[in-house]
């Protein structure tokens, strides 16, 4: 196999589209199992976020919620469709990056396995797929705003208009998504309570993850995390 190359093609995000959009569809379909006759929803606070702010638009809010999914989908599907055209479609790729999720995963779970618990707040009263359904939905959805967002979307618009350092620039946001990624766990009703000592654990995860997004790309760093929610999760 040619390693160059899949280290190339799974950057593109053709393949991360592929590899997400399945994972997205259980994430809704548990949520819908799991919330079904509850008399509150259940869902990851990221994901809550993003909905709120579609909210802000009315009735409209779900619509355009998905017009935006579509959108960002058709936008990097044109852009990545020039390099695939150059190569064909590996499926054996995709396995290749599940399995390196699941590496990159446990690799994290290694790292923090004496203090596990601190980057989740305490859900151990929860069924095996509540738990599956809120790792699913960390992966997804704080990937979605700490990484490709505030990582790749944001240097790329800055690298529009400015001519910086790219490596400088990357590694700024990279350290400032990782200050907003362990913050963002301290606030809400069910946010955990501020400790200078979790808010560095937390921080030197999304510091990882924001690595893993550079050089692997958005799909691995998604799984990653999904990885490593639900082994803590399903061990508490």
């Amino acid at each position: 196999m040619n390693f160059k190359n899949y280290f190339k093609s799974t950057n593109d995000f053709i393949y991360n589209l592929i590899l997400i959009f399945p994972l997205l569809m259980v994430y809704e379909l548990l949520g819908f199992s799991v919330n079904y006759n509850f008399p509150f929803e259940l869902r990851n606070g990221a994901d809550v976020l993003i909905r709120q702010f579609f909210l802000l638009f009315g009735k409209i809010g779900d619509l355009l919620l998905v017009l935006t999914l579509i959108l960002i989908s058709i936008i990097f599907f044109v852009k990545a469709k020039k390099n695939l055209s150059k190569n064909s479609f590996n499926i054996f790729y995709l396995t290749l990056m599940i399995f390196e999720g699941l590496i990159f995963g446990s690799v994290l779970f290694i790292i923090f396995v004496n203090k596990p618990s601190l980057l989740i707040l305490g859900l151990s009263n929860l069924s095996i797929l509540e738990k599956l359904y809120l790792a699913i939905g960390a992966g997804i959805f704080e990937e979605f705003i700490f990484r490709f967002l505030f990582i790749g979307l944001v240097s790329y618009l800055i690298l529009l208009v400015l001519k910086i350092n790219k490596i400088k620039l990357t590694f700024l946001l990279i350290l400032l998504s990782s200050f907003l990624f362990s913050g963002f766990h301290y606030i809400g009703n069910f946010g955990d309570i501020f400790d200078w000592s979790t808010f560095l654990l937390r921080f030197t995860a999304g510091f990882y993850l924001g690595v893993l997004f550079i050089f692997r790309g958005f799909g691995i760093s998604v799984i990653s995390h999904i990885v490593y929610d639900f082994i803590v999760l399903k061990g508490m």
